[in-house]
């Protein structure tokens, strides 16, 4: 069925910067020959620092007009031919945008967003995780959270892309994956309650064999530093995570138990697993 199913999506960007990707996204969107509105409820560009959103607000409002409502009242759109720092912010290549088409820019922390559970299909971070991962504190415990997050309010059926320089083509990149993506997912998964629906009572909440990621990127070419805990600057160059959120199957909550006494121990438990493929280029 596709991310558009029946009814128009959510696109969320954490950590867009300065340079969005949901401003590309929302361009290419805004040029096709049906209406957006039938297929894009929002796509919402968010970042952590108040003066990128403000300068990307008052950047783009001449091209996309419903950023100009949450401009303050002292500011002024700038004419398109003083704006010079993005050159691909040029109308005679826009001739068809929609005035109308839902782009915001707001303040947000990734680590919590008010977003409601399951309700945006599509989440995009390039770079933000990796940003965070440089605070040798609270860095990793920052990029779980915000794996955590994402997980949380990615609705069945969506996306999480994230974009980094930890490949795990590479064996950092693996354990990069195996301590931040994991970590973050497993913990979203044993925050939830079971609850009951029809019949059944089932664990109606993100599982293991609910994910799948693709992983896409170069292969290693060269022997790695084993020694840093820095990507390698030499090796494959960044990779593209697509993480898919499945459709719970029903399944009961005492399952593994019931599992382990059919086998004759119940304290045998087998490790948690995520279906992953790797696309080399």
């Amino acid at each position: 069925e596709g991310l558009v199913a029946a009814q128009p999506i959510s696109i969320v960007e954490i950590g867009c910067g300065d340079v969005p990707l949901g401003l590309g996204l929302a361009r290419d969107l805004a040029q096709l020959p049906q209406s957006t509105s039938t297929i894009i409820q929002r796509v919402a560009c968010l970042d952590y620092s108040p003066a990128v959103i403000s300068q990307m607000k008052q950047q783009h409002a001449a091209e996309f007009p419903s950023l100009s409502a949450s401009l303050p009242s002292d500011k002024t759109v700038a004419d398109d031919s003083e704006n010079t720092s993005d050159p691909s912010n040029d109308q005679s290549t826009l001739k068809n945008v929609t005035t109308s088409f839902p782009l915001e820019f707001g303040v947000a922390d990734a680590r919590k967003m008010d977003f409601p559970d399951q309700s945006v299909k599509l989440i995009l971070e390039k770079g933000t995780l990796d940003a965070m991962l440089s605070d040798p504190q609270d860095g990793m415990k920052n990029c779980q959270a915000t794996v955590r997050e994402c997980a949380r309010v990615l609705a069945y059926g969506g996306c999480l892309v994230l974009i980094s320089h930890w490949n795990a083509h590479t064996e950092k990149g693996k354990q990069w994956l195996q301590d931040i993506v994991f970590v973050g997912l497993q913990e979203e998964e044993e925050k939830e309650e079971c609850v009951t629906i029809p019949t059944t009572t089932v664990k109606d909440a993100p599982r293991w064999d609910n994910w799948e990621i693709e992983v896409h990127g170069n292969e290693e070419s060269s022997m790695p530093d084993s020694s840093s805990k820095e990507p390698d600057e030499a090796g494959p160059g960044p990779a593209v995570y697509i993480i898919h959120k499945k459709r719970p199957a029903e399944k009961s909550c005492n399952s593994k138990e019931q599992e382990a006494q059919s086998n004759g121990n119940e304290d045998s438990t087998e490790p948690p697993t995520i279906p992953i493929r790797f696309f080399s280029y």
